[in-house]
Formats: structure tokens, C-alpha cells, sequence
């Protein structure tokens, strides 16, 4: 066999076993500033608590198409130049060539602006009325997920803004989180909303659920004065796709994914943060299937 050949069989098993991959977003924050340089050696992926085949990690730079939810209520409204402050300081974080719209949760969703980088634009799109009485959040997010169908990037996020209960969607975060799962879209959420502590709040702990899930975060954040500095910390940008192969995760059910460091090493101030549970036939594939089923 020829030197140019066996080479020539490398690089179509590698572009093989890449197609193969599920490809998850994998996000390093460090409290030091700054991204380690990893590699996959660095980590110990296991699915299910079993770990096994390698796994393939590759840095991302893309840029990101990110939907931005806002859930109406009177404190919104009146609130809304701090909010529109945060929001700007949100968008501090964008890249050229990211992309973002808005939606506003009040009795029905709206649009508030279609994609766009002019970051004016966005921020002045979420001004609402006060007196929404029924404010929708997860049928707000719901159109924001069929709207990201549009987007040009692959690399989407979510960030909701959440002020209130939902007592008046008639979608459920249940019904959502295949979609969001299979695409790999992480959720961050923003809640300004006042609960006690022994406060049940379903639509509170059904969005963190959400946030933890699919590799998102959320945050409670008590004055509106708070939101800017919440806002600024969010960094929607993955530094790294962490390709998981089949044989690590099969395709045919639904795995829960622990990433650590590898040898159980610590890095102190360094958190990894990515999607914890992989649907059924995640993938390309499956979030098409669960988009169809989810238009009858």
C-alpha cells in the first residue's frame, strides 16, 4: 500500500467517524479569566455513569443565533430601562456574524424584532405594555424555538427573561425539552420573579430543569438593578464541540452525560458546563422528527 493511499484511508475513516458523532456544545468558564486549552485526554466522559470509547473534542468559533424571551408583566414594564440596560449589556458578548431576535410573552406571543445584529433594535423591541394580565413564558419560548428554524447558524441559544407564574400557556416545558435537547440548545434563564422559600412555583423550578438540562444556566435575580450585572456574565459563546461517539451513547434511548476531568483532577475556578441528557436519536435527525411531530 502506498504511502498516499494508507493516508488517503485515514482521513475518510476520520471524516467517517466525525460524521458518526453527536456533536455537543461544551462551555469553560473560569473565574481566573480566560479558557483553558484542553484537549480530550483532559476529560472523562461517561454516559449513564459507564465510561469507555474516546471521545473527540474540536474548538468552536462560530458564531451563534440566539432568541431572546421576555416574559411581560407590570414589573417588567416598569422596569423596563434597567431591563433594556441589562440587555444591552447581554449583547456586549456578541461576535461578528451572531444573530439574535426577540419575543415578547404577554397574552399571546409577538415578535418583537426578526433577526438581527443592530443591537438598538433589539433592545428597543422589547418595550411592552403595562397591565398584561396573562403573561405568557412557555409559549413565548415555544415560538422562539419554531423561529429559530430560520436561523443561519447551527450554534443557537436561548436567554429568557422570566418575570412571573405561567398559568395560561398551552404548551409545557415537558412538550419542549425534546426539541431543545435534540438540537443542542442550551437555556438561560433570568427570573425576577419574587418567590419565598418554601415556595413551590412550578414555572421556577420547570425552567431551571430546563437551564440544567440543556447545558444553559439560570439565575434569581431579586432587583431589577441586579439584571445588568447577571446579564454581563452570560457568555452564550461554546469554546468547544465534545464529539460523542455511538458506542460511547447509543442511539436507540435516552442517556444521562457526566463530563469530569480526567483522573478526577481539579481545576480550581474552572466549571464545564454542557447538556446533560441526550435524547433518543439526538442528533440532525431527531430534531427534525421532533419538529414535524410537534407542526401536527
Amino acid at each position: 500500500m502506498t504511502r498516499r493511499l494508507a493516508a488517503a484511508l485515514v482521513f475518510w475513516a476520520a471524516a467517517a467517524q466525525a460524521q458518526d458523532l453527536e456533536w455537543i456544545p461544551l462551555f469553560i468558564s473560569n473565574r481566573g479569566g480566560g479558557a483553558p486549552a484542553l484537549s480530550a485526554g483532559d476529560l472523562r466522559v461517561s454516559c449513564d455513569g459507564k465510561a469507555g470509547a474516546a471521545v473527540v473534542l474540536k474548538p468552536d468559533r462560530e458564531p451563534v443565533s440566539v432568541a431572546i424571551v421576555v416574559q411581560g408583566s407590570r414589573d417588567m414594564a416598569r422596569n423596563l430601562v434597567e431591563t433594556q440596560r441589562a440587555l444591552r449589556s447581554f449583547l456586549r458578548h456578541a461576535q461578528p456574524g451572531d444573530e439574535f431576535f426577540t419575543v415578547k410573552g404577554l397574552e399571546q406571543p409577538a415578535l418583537g424584532t426578526g433577526f438581527t445584529s443592530d443591537v438598538d433594535a433589539i433592545v428597543s423591541s422589547i418595550a411592552m405594555p403595562d397591565g398584561t394580565k396573562r403573561p405568557m413564558l412557555f409559549d413565548a419560548v415555544e415560538f422562539a424555538l419554531r423561529y429559530l428554524k430560520h436561523a443561519r447558524h447551527s450554534d443557537r441559544a436561548v436567554l429568557v427573561l422570566m418575570a412571573n407564574e405561567d398559568v395560561a400557556s398551552t404548551v409545557k416545558v415537558k412538550a419542549m425539552a425534546p426539541r431543545v435537547l435534540a438540537q443542542h440548545i442550551p437555556v438561560y434563564v433570568a427570573s425576577m420573579y419574587r418567590r419565598y422559600a418554601n415556595d413551590l412555583a412550578p414555572t421556577f423550578f420547570e425552567m431551571l430543569r430546563l437551564a440544567e438540562q440543556s447545558g444553559g444556566d439560570m439565575w434569581e435575580v431579586y432587583r431589577f438593578s441586579d439584571l445588568d450585572t447577571t446579564l454581563a456574565g452570560v457568555n452564550f459563546h461554546p469554546q468547544y464541540l465534545l464529539g460523542i461517539p455511538p458506542a460511547l451513547c447509543s442511539r436507540d434511548q435516552q442517556h444521562a452525560l457526566h463530563v469530569d476531568w480526567a483522573g478526577g483532577f481539579a481545576h480550581p475556578g474552572v466549571t464545564l458546563r454542557y447538556q446533560r441528557q441526550l435524547i433518543e436519536g439526538a442528533g440532525v435527525a431527531a430534531a427534525r422528527r421532533v419538529s414535524e411531530a410537534s407542526s401536527h
